[in-house]
């Protein structure tokens, strides 16, 4: 460690550090990173340890904090300290989380607070301080400071006052910005400042405190103007991607839609795509966002960018047949030149049903690609699988023959994307039967699900392979899978016998798994022997409630005949489902109910008058289900009647 310690750091050695706590253990440590930041030696190393130590991942403040706070304040007001901006930042921080509801009684919590405010007058003036980054930084700490002290009046004048002969204009725009998200109303004193290059900080610091005080066109006209210092705002930073997050940093929808179409209709470059990147993710929360966005990614598909162009084409595939109209403008894309916009033009096709989609589409399939060359990773671009799988069905005279060719090589553990494009085979009925070296070199390894799939989907076309997959039901081990075979060996060959063997064997369903399996298989038998199935998964419904909100319960209890127990059981998985999937199975089988449901009208009416989806946002699976689910909603209302 370098010899000379530019601040004395007194009483350090008296305080029983081996008996206090940080974030990861004893803070015995402290001490000598203390030093070393006093002697700006290893500085790095030694702040972060410090940082580390002081912020534990559950969010809560350590024993070690407070009499850590006090040399901290002492090396920030030593100007020889060369690290002492990150220090400021971590007080920042720190006060941050002290100003946290969760933490207002915590013991070392509470010390903490008394420790910065026995130490208001060094803090204080650090806004004064000579060095820019210092001052930079402090405007943080002292608007989140102003909210824990009783002197918070003080802290305020100074800042205002400070503001007016302060030469850094990116410091005056923070101490805007941070004080406003402080929530202390004094910044709109500095917002009052006539400075045409503070206009858009006044601005969003108004809108901070009080949305309907500025509005949408107004901030965006103010971000947008040419005359703008763009290097004094952060949000200008990364050629402004992030401009949508800092115009509106909540996540209330409503605002963010407004100034999000403001920027589709009026942005460029990084702007443009930061807002196409926000309409993303407001996608996924809001229905009637997506609906408002639609006009809007049309016209950008006309942007110079391709990147521009690749987002718009993905958030419209999002929405299938919804976005029609822009089909046109899709079609010309696929000659684009550029491979990734192409292939973003051919997945919203796909998903809007488009036979212009496919020559693209086949041409991955034949280069079998196992990703596509995508690049911004927007959580809407496709993965091949998906585009064959909507294609496939459709067209399949143009997509089968070459699926064949494809997987007549695939071995006997395909690959995710192979697994999908059996998927898309199977969807395909018995137009899509083939390959079937591969098929049956599959149904004999160790992993025959794949084959099992795709023979369910193909039906009778694969007739002639019954014995192939009988003699799968005979070998295998796993009660589960020999159940599978049997019930593929019934829907291609017709004969019901094995199936009815292997019911008999297994006695009650063990889980939800093979209670959903024995409805599925019950309606392949005669109605004799398909009672006695659907009453022993009505005893497994009946016997386990606790799980009547997982998926498949519904289309089995439906399936069982009992029209009291079913509505009980809709009930359950409409009002608190293991997750989004039972919300559509459940709407479907409300639908098959029919008028005996009528009971469960009024959830199905919120179902359908929520603006919020009822998925997770994670993309283009989330709106697809969603948007699932809406359509369910409507088929059961109408099911239902007056």
């Amino acid at each position: 460690m370098a010899s000379e310690q530019y601040t004395p750091l007194d009483g350090l050695d008296d305080i029983p550090w081996a008996q206090l706590r940080h974030a990861n253990g004893k803070a015995s440590d402290i001490p000598r990173r203390l030093r070393a930041l006093a002697s700006n030696w290893n500085m790095r190393d030694q702040f972060e340890g410090i940082e580390l130590a002081l912020f534990p991942p559950d969010g809560g403040i350590c024993s070690a904090s407070a009499p850590t706070v006090q040399y901290l304040v002492e090396l920030v007001g030593t100007p020889k300290v060369r690290i002492r901006p990150d220090i400021v930042d971590l007080l920042a921080r720190l006060v941050m989380r002290l100003n946290d509801p969760g933490q207002q009684s915590d013991p070392h919590a509470v010390a903490c607070r008394e420790t910065l405010l026995s130490l208001h007058d060094r803090v204080i003036m650090l806004v004064k301080d000579r060095n820019a980054n210092v001052r930079r930084e402090a405007v943080t700490l002292l608007w989140q400071y102003a909210a824990m002290s009783p002197r918070a009046k003080e802290i305020e004048k100074a800042l205002v006052a400070r503001d007016v002969r302060e030469k850094e204009l990116a410091i005056r725009v923070k101490s805007r910005l941070e004080g406003a998200a402080a929530g202390r109303k004094a910044v709109l004193r500095l917002a009052e400042a006539a400075d045409e290059r503070l206009r858009l900080a006044n601005l969003m610091a108004r809108r901070c405190l009080d949305r309907e005080s500025v509005s949408a066109q107004e901030l965006v006209d103010a971000a947008l103007a040419p005359t703008l210092p763009r290097g004094a705002y952060s949000a200008w930073g990364n050629d402004g991607h992030h401009l949508i997050e800092a115009l509106c940093p909540d996540e209330n929808v409503v605002a963010r839609m407004e100034i999000i179409r403001l920027l589709i209709a009026r942005g460029t470059g990084g702007v443009l795509s930061g807002a196409l990147r926000a309409a993303g993710a407001v996608m996924t929360k809001s229905r009637s966002a997506t609906r408002s966005l639609l006009p809007l990614l049309g016209q950008v598909l006309f942007d110079d960018d391709a990147q521009i162009r690749t987002r718009a084409a993905d958030l419209l595939a999002s929405v299938g047949e919804a976005g029609t109209p822009h089909a046109s403008r899709l079609a010309s894309l696929l000659a684009d030149g550029d491979p990734v916009v192409e292939m973003a033009a051919a997945w919203a096709l796909a998903r809007q049903g488009d036979e212009r989609a496919v020559t693209t589409v086949l041409r991955a399939v034949k280069e079998n690609s196992d990703k596509l060359a995508y690049h911004h990773l927007s959580g809407f671009e496709p993965e091949l699988g998906d585009m064959v799988k909507e294609c496939a069905p459709r067209y399949p005279e143009r997509v089968v023959p070459v699926l064949h060719a494809v997987l007549e090589k695939c071995g006997p553990e395909p690959t995710s994307v192979q697994y999908q494009l059996w998927r898309a085979l199977a969807a395909c009925g018995p137009a899509g039967y083939g390959a079937e070296d591969a098929l049956t070199l599959m149904l004999a390894s160790k992993r025959p699900e794949p084959a099992l799939m795709a023979f369910e989907g193909f039906g009778s076309a694969a007739a002639h392979l019954g014995p192939w997959i009988e003699a799968l039901v005979r070998v295998v081990q796993d009660r589960w899978l020999e159940l599978w075979a049997a019930r593929v060996h019934c829907i291609v060959t017709g004969d019901k016998e094995i199936l009815r063997e292997v019911l008999d064997s297994l006695g009650p369903p063990e889980d939800w798994r093979f209670a959903h399996a024995f409805v599925r298989s019950a309606v392949l038998l005669d109605p004799a022997d398909r009672a006695a199935v659907l009453a022993r998964a009505e005893k497994w419904v009946r016997d386990n409630p606790d799980r009547w909100g997982m998926f498949g319960v519904p289309e089995t209890v439906v399936a069982c005949g009992d029209t009291e127990l079913a509505v009980t059981v809709l009930t359950r998985a409409l009002d608190a489902p293991e997750y989004e999937p039972v919300i559509l199975e459940a709407l479907r089988a409300v639908a098959k109910v029919g008028p005996p449901a009528k009971v469960l009208r009024s959830r199905v009416l919120a179902v359908l008058e929520r603006d919020d989806r009822l998925t997770e946002p994670t993309g283009l699976r989330s709106i697809v289900l969603d948007d699932r689910i809406h359509a369910a909603a409507l088929d059961a209302l109408s099911a239902l009647g007056s």
